[in-house]
């Protein structure tokens, strides 16, 4: 479906069967890509809501290396879901998700580290995954683990990824963080203080502020202090100063 001087036909089935006619865009859901005509490609998008329409000979999403990633709940089901953006935090519903989610949630919004690693996340002794949506639509993903800093206490807990998507609410941070710190506290009672590192070059830590929390170490303060026994640090982490929060629970 890439090459210029391939004919590729619409895929859309009617009543009269395959349609056949020439297609010239790609509608692009997660994984699968379907050819469309222009007369077959608002049907396309309408019941698929939430997939990206492309050219026909162009890249899915250059943003993620080609990859389209879909923010749909299940994508198999689209009844009822994809309608207009929540325009108030009230709307949304908070819950656990699996990693798996998260992970690709975090690829697509995530400013800083997009990329994370499935087996650094599932292997602590603590994990929690969270996510945001409305009518079937994700708006934020967060990943907690033990911390991954070698020496900090066992009983504290790290917010390694926050990401929130560009359409959400506004206030859909702060709400969120609050939730989860609810959930976090009934679910590891033993956990005693919340830990988030804040990228100093991007952000200003502004949500931690307005919940309570408290400023910590930054990085520059302790840049040898490692990280846990057989961990390997990431080549392509960023290497701007992070600022510690904490949070006592």
């Amino acid at each position: 479906m890439t090459t210029s001087d391939t004919v590729i036909f619409c895929g859309h089935y009617g009543p009269d069967g395959k349609c056949g006619a020439e297609a010239t865009v790609r509608i692009v859901h997660g994984s699968k890509q379907e050819a469309r005509c222009e007369k077959h490609r608002k049907a396309a998008e309408q019941c698929r809501p939430g997939c990206r329409v492309v050219p026909l000979n162009g890249d899915a999403d250059v943003t993620t290396g080609g990859e389209s990633i879909c923010r749909l709940m299940h994508p198999l089901f689209q009844a009822g879901q994809g309608g207009s953006s929540p325009t108030s935090p009230l709307e949304l519903r908070f819950h656990t998700c699996a990693v798996s989610t998260a992970r690709r949630l975090n690829r697509l919004w995530h400013s800083v580290l997009p990329k994370t690693v499935e087996s650094n996340l599932t292997r602590t002794r603590r994990n929690a995954y969270f996510a945001a949506e409305c009518d079937g639509t994700f708006y934020a993903a967060a990943i907690w683990t033990d911390p991954i800093a070698y020496g900090l206490p066992a009983d504290w807990l790290e917010l390694r990824r926050f990401a929130i998507a560009p359409d959400a609410p506004k206030y859909t941070a702060s709400r969120m963080l609050g939730w989860m710190v609810r959930q976090l506290r009934k679910k590891f009672p033993d956990v005693v203080k919340l830990i988030s590192y804040q990228d100093c070059d991007r952000h200003a830590g502004t949500i931690y502020k307005a919940a309570g929390w408290k400023m910590g170490v930054k990085s520059y303060e302790h840049r040898n202090r490692g990280l846990r026994s057989g961990r390997k640090r990431n080549m392509q982490q960023t290497t701007a100063t992070k600022q510690r929060w904490e949070l006592d629970l």
